[in-house]
């Protein structure tokens, strides 16, 4: 049976993109649905306030991926006012983890021109402790970031509608 992909293009920009993968992998006999809360979802990250504060960016954390039963590594590209340009998830792992190397998360920033970068992802388990590989993770990328310049504002755990966030743990 043929693969199942979904896709989440949550900008006009993406969109087209978006259909372009999706005509070629239907080509390849991959069945390709673009997934219905895109607009809905999108619309609701692309008008979302300046990231001002760890609310703020778990709000569309939450939308994405709080709901999710395997840990999804969500990256929020900023641009130079603080506003959402483009989401992208980078990972996603299993139920109690999720890889992701600090190369394919600023790839993506370069690329989309971004001024900063806010990471998140869930915790299926409702749990809101970062471990240890959190820790690790978050310190391999704002380290990448202070090298080339693409600031790591903030890191956020999300699970549901709760969350926890770097900046308010400080």
């Amino acid at each position: 049976a043929p693969k199942q992909i979904s896709i989440l293009p949550i900008s006009d920009k993406f969109l087209a993109y978006a259909e372009t993968v999706a005509a070629t992998l239907k080509a390849k006999g991959f069945r390709v649905q673009l997934d219905e809360r895109a607009e809905k979802i999108g619309k609701k990250i692309r008008d979302a306030e300046v990231m001002k504060d760890p609310a703020c960016a778990a709000r569309p954390l939450s939308l994405l991926i709080g709901a999710k039963d395997r840990e999804h590594f969500v990256v929020l590209h900023l641009d130079n006012k603080q506003r959402v340009i483009a989401a992208e998830v980078a990972g996603i792992g299993t139920l109690n983890q999720a890889l992701v190397h600090p190369r394919e998360v600023f790839k993506a920033a370069i690329l989309n021109n971004s001024q900063a970068i806010i990471c998140g992802h869930n915790h299926p388990s409702g749990d809101l402790t970062p471990s240890p590989e959190d820790h690790a993770i978050e310190s391999r990328l704002r380290n990448a970031g202070d090298i080339i310049g693409i600031r790591l504002l903030d890191f956020v755990i999300v699970s549901g509608v709760r969350y926890w966030a770097r900046q308010e743990a400080r």
